[in-house]
């Protein structure tokens, strides 16, 4: 079983996902695997599979279509046993520190259970806008974020897991550059204006807080369980 490999859920963004893999061909210190995790109906599916042609590189073509957290969700459930450690970043991250893989590892291998995130410029330590995780975390849930979330609100899902794990651990010095129109690094396409509708944040919010009402404290109970 391989260690670490970064799930990053795309829809039409073949420049950005060549761009992050040159970011990891730059820093990565490991063997951490980027997985694409694509929509079969996504009219760019063909350049996307190409890249998987590149060494440490695949390109899962996800059926289950809708959201980007149904993308992620499948990808991850695929990958459950092939890693110890999963991670998500989205097509508009990029790791800038010299082998962040295995300042993320360290911790990673350190605590049963891990949540771990870095410093993505801007909202660091409030929310894991990228996260990596220990992967029986998967394996007891049977996903990565609450199917129920479309987009928004994975992030604070992560941190509140975490938080109730007591495993959560914020590196802020380990650089994950978040280039996103809200920072004003990056352009409102498509994709963006679909996903950060009004609506879906109202939608996800409300959604967000019925899961922690209802779920988490037992999945949480779930996981700790598992190991214990």
């Amino acid at each position: 079983m391989s260690e670490l490999a970064v799930i990053v859920p795309t829809r039409g963004r073949i420049a950005a996902c060549q761009e992050l893999i040159a970011s990891f061909d730059e820093t990565c210190g490991e063997d951490t695997h980027l997985i694409f995790a694509v929509d079969r109906d996504d009219p760019e599916l063909g350049a996307y599979i190409e890249l998987a042609q590149l060494d440490g590189v695949t390109v899962f073509t996800n059926d289950d279509l809708g959201s980007m957290n149904r993308a992620l969700n499948a990808c991850a459930y695929y990958f459950r046993d092939r890693f110890d450690f999963l991670g998500f970043m989205g097509d508009d991250h990029r790791p800038r520190t010299d082998r962040w893989d295995q300042w993320l590892l360290t911790e990673l291998r350190a605590t049963p259970g891990a949540v771990v995130y870095g410093n993505d410029l801007f909202q660091q330590h409030k929310l894991p806008t990228q996260v990596f995780m220990d992967t029986r975390i998967v394996r007891t849930l049977g996903w990565f974020a609450p199917p129920e979330l479309r987009h928004m609100y994975l992030d604070n899902f992560w941190l509140e897991l975490g938080r109730r794990l007591n495993t959560l651990t914020y590196l802020p010095d380990v650089i994950i550059e978040h280039m996103h129109p809200v920072a004003h690094k990056g352009d409102w396409d498509e994709t963006y204006k679909a996903t950060n509708h009004p609506t879906i944040y109202k939608q996800d919010h409300a959604t967000f807080q019925q899961y922690v009402v209802d779920r988490l404290d037992t999945d949480v109970a779930r996981i700790r369980e598992v190991l214990s």
